[in-house]
Order: structure tokens, then sequence, then C-alpha cells
């Protein structure tokens, strides 16, 4: 049987000892930092949500005001004769730009 002197043994302790702080300060930090990084990317993934949608929605009202305002001058007459349904229609391009390149009158 080896004996081991208290030198030795008491070396061997502190070594354990620092081995097992820096495990446990390196999984709290690791821990820690994870949960900083995924609040990080949930926020800007949020912030880059929220752009999209505000954009997309800033789109549609501009669309939704254009055919308004489009619908505003249509009368019936025009309806009616095929002409001037197409004049109109050629006099409202800007309607074009929202409604991928086809316009109908019903």
């Amino acid at each position: 049987m080896i004996f081991y002197s208290i030198k030795t043994k008491l070396t061997c302790a502190v070594f354990v000892l620092i081995v097992v702080i820096m495990y446990v300060t390196t999984f709290a930090s690791l821990h820690f930092f994870e949960g900083k990084f995924r609040e990080s990317i949930s926020r800007d993934q949020f912030a880059l949500l929220n752009a999209v949608a505000t954009q997309i929605d800033e789109r549609i009202f501009d669309a939704l005001g254009a055919l308004d305002a489009a619908a505003d001058s249509l009368t019936p007459a025009i309806v009616n004769n095929p002409a001037k349904a197409q004049q109109f229609l050629a006099g409202h391009k800007n309607l074009l730009d929202f409604y991928n390149n086809s316009l109908v009158l019903f």
C-alpha cells in the first residue's frame, strides 16, 4: 500500500477543488450567457418581424387608399361603356403598382 505525504494529499485536494470551482463557474457562465444570447435573438427577431409587419400594413393601406380614390371617380356610365372603362383604367396606371398588372371592373 502506498502512503502519500500530507503535502501530496493537500496538493491533490486543492487541485480537485480548483477544478470543481472552474467547472461550476464555467457551467454557470455558459448558462447565463446562453440565456442572454437567446433573449437578444428573440428581441432582434421581434423587432424585425414588427418592422416587416408594419411595412406590409402600410403597403396594404396605400393600396386600399389608391383603390378608394379610383373608385370614387368611377361612375356606372363608365362601367357600362367598354371604351370609357378602358380609358378609365389607362388613366389609373398607379393602381398597377399594387395589383400585379391586372385591373378588372365589375
